[in-house]
C-alpha cells in the first residue's frame, strides 16, 4: 500500500508539472498566434507577387518575340519568309486575280451544306 501511495503522489506532482508546463505552453502560443497570422499574410501575399512577376516576364518574352516577327515582316516582306513565315498577302492576291476571299468560300459552304441538308431531308 505504501507503493502505491508513493507512486499516487510522484503521479500527482507529475501531473502538475505537466499541466503548468502546457499552460505555460498554450500561453505562448496565445501570444504568437497574431505574429503567426500576421507571417502567413505576408508568406501568401509573397508568393502572389511571385505568381504576377513570372506571368509579368512571361509576357514580356512574348511582346519581344511578337516585336522581332513584325520587325522582320517590315524589314523582308508580307511574303514567304520560310521558317513559319507564311506569305500574309496570298489571300489578298487571290481577290485580286478573281478568286473568292475566305468570308465569300465560308458563306459559299454554309450554302452548300444547308442545301444538301435540304436534299437529305426531302429525301426521306
Amino acid at each position: 500500500m505504501v507503493t502505491y501511495i508513493d507512486a499516487r503522489r510522484e503521479m500527482n506532482s507529475l501531473y502538475r508539472l505537466a499541466d503548468k508546463s502546457h499552460r505555460k505552453m498554450l500561453d505562448g502560443v496565445e501570444k504568437a498566434q497574431p505574429q503567426h497570422e500576421k507571417q502567413q499574410k505576408i508568406r501568401d501575399d509573397l508568393r502572389e507577387i511571385r505568381r504576377q512577376l513570372d506571368r509579368a516576364k512571361e509576357l514580356l518574352s512574348q511582346s519581344d518575340k511578337a516585336v522581332e516577327y513584325w520587325e522582320r515582316r517590315l524589314d523582308k516582306g508580307f511574303g514567304e519568309l520560310g521558317d513559319g513565315f507564311k506569305d500574309l498577302l496570298s489571300a489578298q492576291r487571290k481577290v485580286a486575280e478573281g478568286g473568292d476571299s475566305s468570308f465569300a468560300r465560308k458563306k459559299n459552304n454554309e450554302r452548300g451544306k444547308k442545301l444538301d441538308n435540304k436534299k437529305r431531308e426531302e429525301e426521306e
